[in-house]
């Protein structure tokens, strides 16, 4: 019979009506549920009223099912669409990953307060294991994006392993620094059964069934976690950074030192428009964090992460949208953004001097 705990197998024993011939039990069709994650030797120990007792026997080794491998990336506090490493998934043996014919997933689960800019790329690098369907999806918080979810057709004959690349994250503010832990789980590895079926010993067609209706973990329902990014905090300005445009030239100064640009400031409707990018480049953006998309030009600088749509009003800081009073344009190929907006959406100080048509930034060391 079976304990109240289901980690314990109880068995009543009657000695023969001699008592005088030795016994040998055999103990068969054993099967146990094992909580996601467990791994090493299962080992269980003889005891009870009948006498005997033994040190702890080694039954079967407990193995993941999975084994997964990942490159690691840095990325940002604050900061959208940034590339992460790619996971590796290797099968220990053919068959590890159980789709039950197409029923079950694989799912890479995302902490809180990252998820995934867009789909990433899924394939089979070894081995004939099937991919039928890949998506994006909540997850139980309704959180969008939160959960990579891969469907198969069939169980591999060979033992498979699955590539996962061009993964991008967005990380919001409320993420602590460290790494960026990926779970993996889903039904095709985690498959703790509500009963099991096996063939009787007798000779009649029914089956006998163990019932696993009360066997049931707390724990995570994942098998393993990775680490494919680590979030760090921008690194903060140096030195004081000070920056003078001339309206209508095309060289400015940073901290005394003088540069060119591609665009010359302008005065239009009373207001004055400067180069957003070379406004960037003199508070200290490096030129990998000024970025365009078609649509809309990006610029990171410490811990902001600014968003212009040229042709409209809307000025994007951290996330938060602000209404300009007037719009952003492209001239010469250079989003241009009245002085005043794009100075606090970096955070800077400004001056603006009529009588030398200058415009003067400053942005403190953070």
């Amino acid at each position: 019979m079976q304990g109240t705990d289901n980690r314990t197998a109880k068995f009543v024993v009657h000695r023969d009506s001699t008592g005088k011939n030795p016994a040998k039990l055999k103990i068969e069709n054993n099967y146990v549920a094992l909580e996601p994650g467990v791994t090493g030797d299962l080992k269980v120990t003889v005891g009870g009223t009948a006498g005997l007792s033994t040190d702890s026997i080694t039954l079967a080794k407990v193995v993941n099912p999975v084994t997964v491998t990942a490159d690691k990336t840095n990325v940002k506090i604050g900061v959208s669409n940034q590339a992460a490493g790619k996971i590796d998934i290797s099968e220990y043996q053919a068959g590890a990953i159980y789709t039950n014919h197409g029923k079950n997933t694989l799912d890479l689960i995302l902490p809180g307060g990252v998820k995934f800019t867009s789909k990433p790329t899924v394939k089979v690098t070894s081995g004939d294991l099937d991919i039928d369907n890949v998506n994006l999806v909540s997850d139980n918080s309704g959180n969008d994006n939160k959960i990579l979810r891969i469907e198969f057709k069939r169980d591999s004959t060979e033992a498979s392993t699955i590539e996962v690349s061009n993964i991008y994250y967005d990380v919001d503010r409320t993420v602590g620094e460290g790494d960026i832990q990926v779970k993996v789980g889903g039904s095709a590895l985690v498959t703790v059964p509500q009963n099991h079926v096996y063939a009787s010993d007798s000779d009649s067609d029914e089956d006998k069934t163990l019932d696993y209706a009360d066997i049931y973990f707390s724990g995570e329902d994942y098998i393993v976690k990775v680490a494919n990014a680590t979030v760090v905090t921008p690194a903060p300005n140096a030195t004081k950074q000070t920056a003078v445009f001339t309206i209508n030239s095309t060289t400015y100064t940073v901290n005394g030192v003088q540069n060119t640009l591609d665009s010359a400031p302008y005065v239009k409707n009373g207001r004055t428009y400067l180069p957003t990018r070379y406004v960037a480049y003199a508070l200290g953006a490096s030129s990998d964090n000024v970025l365009w998309d078609g649509t809309k030009a990006t610029f990171i600088l410490g811990n902001r992460v600014v968003q212009v749509v040229p042709g409209t009003t809307t000025l994007i800081i951290n996330g938060a949208t602000v209404t300009m009073d007037a719009p952003a344009e492209i001239v010469n190929g250079r989003v241009m953004v009245p002085f005043r907006w794009i100075a606090q959406a970096f955070g800077a100080q400004v001056q603006w001097d009529a009588t030398n048509q200058t415009v003067t930034m400053t942005l403190q060391a953070q």
